[in-house]
């Protein structure tokens, strides 16, 4: 997503039992921890909460201290919180107006963010989120790749919010004032409410998940454009039993997450997606000396390559590229085969398009090997 401080209210007004738009919320307390997944880790390994000691707002590197020490193979909860509403100086005023208690859990930690995390110091527009890390992996070193699978990603709130207004989004002409959406859940049908007609499924992901850059890049990057240490990707298919691959350029790796989704659409087009607060459960898996140029991910069905430029046509050829270098590399094929098959057989999807770096991924089905029955680590079969 692509953080605004004028829109309010993305993860404050996702937070309690308030009636908007007619929708009348449930009880906070008996849908907390709420999960579409079927499957659990298997255990849990530390539990990393969202208080400021941390957090991290708005960036992602490696020009501070690990506020957590991880080893490979751990598996970590991992608790997150969006700032909608809170970086204003009437954020007291504007949470008394609308009815929200301020000893909810939740909002206690997004007020303690409010009061005592730092901006990041980077320009202004680069990056707003707010970002559990720098999560130290304690075997990574340059030149090793990091996995990171995603066994959970649970509901710490039953709303969240969307909006646009002038210069926002992929159609900043649009509209001529600032609007609002706010989504009520039901869990027990595991949508989001749009209207009495309309109903989102819930399909919640982790919209930030990247490494610090090189230092011969920066020490510190915003964290509103994505690129080769991941950061704010957006994909929406990164839910429960998918795996990120990424490239590790410090000592550490030193991890973040952040900008939890409830659901989203591919490009992101107004600019966030329904924005609340989640806990996400993710295991961390080092691999040594093994090379790659930029992120790639797995799903249950699908390997998932990505090209990012400001230059949307751009973003697309190297998705092409990465699409036939993989292809090559990890699946044995000539140049021409793997084109051709790109060609015939592999979807071509905008990832974002409201994040500086916009984003193009490829799509490529398991199912064209239909001689590999290798398991994947996440199964749903005998559910």
């Amino acid at each position: 997503m692509r953080p605004h401080s004028a829109l309010i209210a993305s993860a404050v007004l996702s937070v309690l039992a308030i009636s908007v738009s007619g929708l009348q919320a449930q009880t906070p307390s008996r849908l907390e921890n709420w999960s579409p997944s079927k499957i659990k880790p298997p255990r849990i390994d530390h539990h990393i909460r969202s208080t400021p000691e941390n957090l991290a707002w708005g960036w992602l590197g490696s020009d501070t201290q690990p506020v957590y020490r991880v080893k490979s193979g751990d598996i970590a909860k991992i608790d997150t919180i969006s700032m909608g509403g809170m970086r204003d100086d009437n954020y007291q005023e504007f949470l008394k107006n609308l009815d929200i208690p301020l000893d909810h859990p939740v909002v206690k930690e997004m007020i303690a963010a409010r009061l005592q995390v730092q901006p990041s110091g980077l320009p202004a527009g680069t990056g707003g989120h707010m970002l559990t890390g720098p999560i130290y992996i304690e075997e990574a070193e340059p030149g090793d790749v990091l996995e990171i699978r995603i066994w959970d990603n649970q509901f710490r709130v039953p709303y969240g919010n969307n909006g646009a207004g002038p210069g926002s989004g992929g159609l900043p002409e649009l509209l001529t004032k600032r609007e609002q959406k706010i989504y009520t859940y039901d869990y027990s049908k595991g949508w989001a409410n749009f209207n009495d007609d309309i109903k989102v499924p819930l399909e919640p992901f982790m919209g930030v998940m990247g490494v610090a850059p090189s230092k011969a890049q920066a020490n510190r990057v915003g964290s509103r454009s994505p690129g080769n240490f991941g950061g704010n990707i957006d994909l929406r298919d990164l839910t429960s039993g998918s795996r990120m691959f990424v490239p590790v350029h410090v000592k550490g790796a030193f991890y973040f997450t952040g900008d939890a989704h409830a659901a989203q659409g591919d490009g992101e087009i107004t600019g966030p997606a329904i924005e609340t607060c989640l806990t996400t459960v993710q295991q961390f898996i080092v691999h040594k000396n093994k090379k790659l140029k930029t992120p790639y991910f797995e799903t249950p069905t699908h390997y998932i390559v990505m090209g990012m430029n400001v230059d949307l046509d751009l973003a697309m050829k190297m998705a092409m590229q990465e699409t036939n270098d993989w292809l090559v590399e990890n699946k044995g094929l000539t140049k021409f085969e793997a084109y051709s098959l790109s060609s015939v057989a592999v979807s071509y999807r905008n990832t974002v398009i409201v994040n500086g770096n916009l984003g193009m991924h490829g799509m490529i089905p398991k199912s064209l090997w239909i001689k590999d029955k290798s398991p994947y680590w996440y199964t749903t079969e005998g559910l």
